[in-house]
């Protein structure tokens, strides 16, 4: 728990938080996924709560990651200036952004394997806390999304 992690010299208020997150995103993924277990009867599944739960974690790796980001990234935390602040949340954001579109397949378009790739690690750029990984991460973001404008002109469009 929190004062094992504290002991190895985590930050307190991160490592709570750390804590609390996992508690909260186990009730939807596999295997404990209670809620996956009680939303398929509601919602008339035959084909049970494994396939409810499998698609609740996809929608939910993003609340997996970002986590590990409170123990290294001291502004998610509201600590320290107002625009390291205002630039960590917004590239987690995108970030979190990157990550959902990477694993359901979707950005501004349906997204093939290449794309799905680029998204994930400009993902994993946005949320690192390094100006150089969050500019290239950006671009690449940014890049995806003027190309998926016109997903006839380009090479990396939706699969067919």
């Amino acid at each position: 728990g929190a004062p094992a992690l504290i002991d190895l010299g985590m930050p307190e208020m991160a490592t709570h938080l750390f804590v609390f997150f996992f508690a909260i995103v186990c009730n939807v993924t596999p295997p404990v996924a209670l809620a996956a277990f009680a939303a398929a009867p509601l919602a008339g599944l035959d084909s049970g709560a494994w396939r409810v739960g499998n698609d609740a974690f996809k929608l939910a790796i993003s609340a997996f990651v970002v986590p590990f980001f409170f123990i290294f990234n001291k502004h998610l935390l509201l600590d320290g200036d107002l625009f390291g602040i205002l630039l960590s949340f917004s590239t987690a954001i995108l970030g979190v952004v990157a990550l959902s579109a990477s694993t359901m397949g979707f950005f501004k378009s349906k997204c093939s394997l290449f794309v799905r790739v680029l998204l994930f690690a400009a993902a994993f750029g946005l949320l690192y806390n390094d100006a150089i990984a969050n500019i290239v991460s950006l671009i690449a973001m940014l890049g995806i999304y003027m190309l998926q404008q016109n997903p006839s002109a380009n090479a990396i469009g939706p699969r067919r």
